[in-house]
């Protein structure tokens, strides 16, 4: 006698064929309305602290001081006397520029002796084809005294 096959209608596998059973375990409404409430809070707080924000920078709008007028702006500031530099800025751009023409020109350091100041391109090209010099022999060590080789 031939047994009939069982078939499980409570099956969790996956589906056979398109449009199998779904799983009822499952709650897609309680699924939804959680989605929903997290969104909803979400949005709630965001238009808080909108808000909030707001709320300050308006706050701190009214406590900065009133913007200068144009012309007083561009006017130079300078502090009470004795002014030992009167426009640093100038000062710096001309220190600046001596200092460049000096790294970038020939120069006599010493004309008696023939030292002459190198353009620092040129010194550069000088030691990468020459290479640095050896540097100086170490001096040897200082012999040890008496009182220092005497066992204690």
């Amino acid at each position: 006698m031939a047994e009939a096959p069982m078939t499980d209608k409570g099956s969790h596998g996956p589906p056979a064929s398109g449009g199998g059973p779904v799983d009822h375990e499952l709650d897609f409404r309680g699924i939804l309305v959680f989605v929903g409430g997290l969104a909803a809070v979400t949005l709630v707080v965001l238009a808080l602290m909108w808000g909030v924000a707001t709320f300050l920078k308006s706050s701190l709008v009214k406590r900065d001081p009133e913007l200068p007028a144009l012309a007083e702006a561009r006017e130079a500031r300078v502090p009470p006397g004795p002014n030992l530099q009167p426009n640093p800025s100038a000062d710096l751009a001309a220190f600046r520029a001596a200092e460049d023409t000096e790294l970038a020109t020939w120069a006599w350091v010493d004309r008696e002796k023939a030292v002459a100041r190198v353009p620092v391109e040129r010194a550069l090209e000088i030691v990468a084809s020459r290479g640095l010099p050896a540097p100086p022999p170490m001096p040897p060590p200082a012999p040890a005294s008496a009182a220092e080789v005497a066992p204690r």
